[in-house]
Order: C-alpha cells, then sequence, then structure tokens
C-alpha cells in the first residue's frame, strides 16, 4: 500500500474522557506539538485532534463522539461502550531517549507508576498509567 501524505499508515487513535486535558499530558510529557483540534460547536468537547512527536502522529478526541453522534461519555452501549471514568484505553509502546527522565515527567503531568524503571538486555523501561486510563510502556536502548 502506498501513501501519498506524509502520514503514518497505520496511527493510534485515543477516545479518552477529557481531550484537553489529555493534549496538555502529552505536551507536558513528550513536548508533543498540537497539529490540529476541532471542538463541537459552543462547546470545548474536542471531535478531533492530531498531535506530533518525535516524528510520529497520534489522533484523538473526547469520548463522546460514536459514529458521528455526540453521546454521553459514561454510555455503556455498543461499540461505543466505555471504560470507567469515559474512555476506551489503549496500551502505546514509545522509543524515548531517557527511561528515568519521561517517567519523571509522565508523573509530575498526573500519570501513576505502574512498573518502575528497571534494566533489561535490551535497555530500559518501565510502565504508566497516564490519567486516562491508558498504559504507556516507554523504553530507551541506553542504560
Amino acid at each position: 500500500m502506498h501513501n501519498k501524505t506524509d502520514l503514518p499508515i497505520v496511527m493510534p487513535y485515543f477516545m479518552v474522557g477529557n481531550a484537553g486535558k489529555f493534549i496538555d499530558f502529552l505536551k507536558a510529557v513528550f513536548n508533543a506539538e498540537l497539529i490540529s483540534r476541532q471542538t463541537r460547536e459552543n462547546s470545548e468537547d474536542v471531535i478531533h485532534a492530531e498531535m506530533k512527536f518525535n516524528g510520529n502522529r497520534i489522533l484523538l478526541a473526547d469520548s463522546g463522539l460514536c459514529g458521528g453522534e455526540w453521546i454521553s461519555p459514561s454510555s455503556t452501549g455498543g461499540s461505543c461502550a466505555t471504560s470507567e471514568g469515559g474512555g476506551k484505553p489503549i496500551q502505546m509502546f514509545v522509543e524515548v531517549e531517557n527511561v528515568d527522565e519521561t517517567s519523571r515527567k509522565a508523573l509530575a503531568a498526573g500519570g501513576m507508576m505502574v512498573m518502575e524503571p528497571y534494566n533489561d538486555d535490551g535497555g530500559r523501561m518501565c510502565w504508566i498509567a497516564d490519567p486516562f486510563q491508558n498504559l504507556w510502556w516507554f523504553k530507551s536502548t541506553a542504560h
């Protein structure tokens, strides 16, 4: 498959309970750049946003948009069922320059340590839960 844009063929799309705060989290932890942000008319509800960091792009929105229809973020029905807190959490594996520094930024931005940084044969890693119930594996090849 040939991609006719500079975008990756596969990009993660986060559906979170508070996209505005999630954007702030990504900026604080990864120094991410906000590329675009679309909100619902007369509202701060994010219906679509795009962010870029370390040459990668991710997409995100408040979890209330489902199939083009705005529903309650606490909906529990059908394909738009959410986890406790309004999001649909995912796990991301991110290669970072310094695991310890990145984990400190994530904790300062409201994250919770799930697995302390440790060394393994391939480098250093840790596991962080963000305030939106997403799980982040941070890995660096340098100890």
